[in-house]
């Protein structure tokens, strides 16, 4: 059970079925030893001595009419029927005593207590007591006997109980599981680059713990925003800074070529090859900056992948000199999407790149072009697959971060400055697709790139 809604729900009700056990088998265990019989003894006792001594004095100090008023109030008031009898066994307010009643006389005299008789209606309780002047008396009550409780209505009671309580477990389960799936749901998002997330609208308003921690979760949103913020503008602009300098180098670079000999061809063509690279570092970076920064001001257009796919797989065979990528499309339909082509063209490219720069010498690239109906809108997967030595499975989710190289990439000469993926990570994010990758099975990396295609299902 990995829900914690499900765990707290389940605890609570768990919680509240074994009270209940518990209760009931108190019980149970409590009338089997005659507690309960032993403790509405005494306070039956005391309750009658009371009301016969109340009695017994009204009686004595101001006659039959204020005594009759007195059971009355006591009658109304739920006390049952009072009857007071005096040594003769006549009852003083001049009612008529069950044959029930007389038959309990004799015993209330002769013992030190309560004693009772039943009826298939009444129950008839009688103590014997003493007047304030010495004269003796027995106090007979008279109530209805509740109903009898079979097992029907008390399962139906235990259920009404129970179904209470569930709600309640519920409400409180949900009470507790709802702001921590928002703070679930917010991480999340958090986790996948929305900087923009934030919970305090939800669940600012408790004063609780999560309640602070919701405010605690936006001011680290938000710091983590600033600092992100922070980097791209400083990345932006180194990047603009030193496309000046790059421009006067390359002029001084030409001049060079014209004024010096052949003797120094060399060093200048290797100057011309670095800055060449460190030129389209700085290409990379103002690239990475402006998906950062967002396309929502920017025009889409409708870009067909096939057409788009067949331009990059045939300027990656012609860069590599040999027909090392293979296309395969397994939809006849045009598969069109809405965005930026250069963005997309990009981002296909790079991946490409990598494989082809990895792939074992003698293998192919493969790239297959799909349509997957599968989802609720139907989706362009583009899958390139390379026979290359794959990447260690601890490394697979970092790839596509900004400047990450894999241990492999680093000792080798063919290895990229780490930017080609992370644009391409980003360019298919802003596209609201997704793209993953994963070690084929025989060896070998496997890109997958999903876009929402802007044509209806079939």
């Amino acid at each position: 059970m990995r829900n914690l809604f499900a765990k707290i729900f389940v605890w609570f009700c768990v919680t509240l079925f074994a009270g209940v056990l518990a209760s009931l088998l108190a019980t149970g265990i409590l009338m089997e030893h005659g507690v309960f019989e032993t403790l509405s003894a005494q306070v039956s006792k005391a309750g009658l001595a009371l009301a016969g001594v109340t009695a017994a004095q009204i009686y004595e100090d101001q006659g039959k009419p204020s005594l009759q008023d007195y059971f009355n109030r006591v009658q109304d008031t739920g006390g049952g029927r009072l009857f007071l009898v005096d040594e003769t066994d006549r009852e003083i307010t001049g009612h008529a005593l069950s044959s029930t009643a007389l038959a309990l006389l004799p015993r209330a005299r002769a013992e030190n207590g309560v004693v009772a008789a039943h009826t298939r209606q009444t129950t008839i309780r009688a103590l014997a007591i003493k007047g304030p002047k010495g004269s003796s008396y027995v106090l007979l009550r008279e109530t209805r006997r509740p109903l009898p409780r079979s097992w029907p209505r008390i399962i139906i009671h235990l259920l009404a109980l129970l179904v209470t309580g569930g709600v309640l477990c519920y409400v409180l389960a949900r009470h507790l599981s709802t702001p921590l799936r928002v703070l679930q749901n917010a991480a999340r998002r958090l986790a996948e680059g929305d900087l923009n997330v934030r919970v305090a609208p939800e669940l600012g308003a408790r004063k609780d713990e999560i309640g602070q921690l919701a405010v605690d979760f936006d001011s680290m949103a938000a710091r983590l925003q600033d600092l992100l913020d922070s980097h791209q503008r400083l990345l932006r602009d180194i990047s603009h800074e030193l496309r000046s300098p790059l421009t006067r180098l390359r002029v001084a670079l030409e001049l060079a070529r014209q004024r010096s000999g052949p003797q120094a061809e060399d060093a200048i063509h290797r100057i011309e090859k670095e800055s060449d690279r460190l030129n389209s570092l700085i290409a990379q970076l103002l690239t990475l900056a402006r998906l950062e920064r967002g396309l929502d001001g920017e025009s889409r257009e409708a870009v067909d992948l096939r057409e788009l796919l067949e331009d990059v797989v045939a300027d990656a065979n012609f860069e590599a000199g040999s027909e090392t990528c293979t296309e395969h499309y397994e939809d006849s339909v045009p598969l069109v999407v809405e965005g930026h082509s250069e963005l997309l063209r990009s981002a296909i490219e790079n991946v490409i790149r990598n494989a082809v720069r990895h792939t074992l010498v003698g293998s192919r690239v493969e790239v297959t072009l799909s349509m997957d109906l599968s989802a609720k809108d139907a989706t362009a997967v583009i899958r390139i697959r390379d026979h290359g030595p794959g990447i260690p499975e601890e490394e697979l989710s970092r790839i596509f971060r900004p400047f990450y190289r894999t241990s492999e990439a680093r000792d080798r000469h063919t290895g990229g400055a780490g930017l080609g993926l992370a644009i391409a990570w980003r360019a298919v994010q802003v596209h609201a697709g997704s793209i993953t990758a994963q070690n084929a099975s025989g060896g070998g990396l496997l890109v997958q790139i999903r876009l929402p295609l802007k044509i209806p299902r079939r």
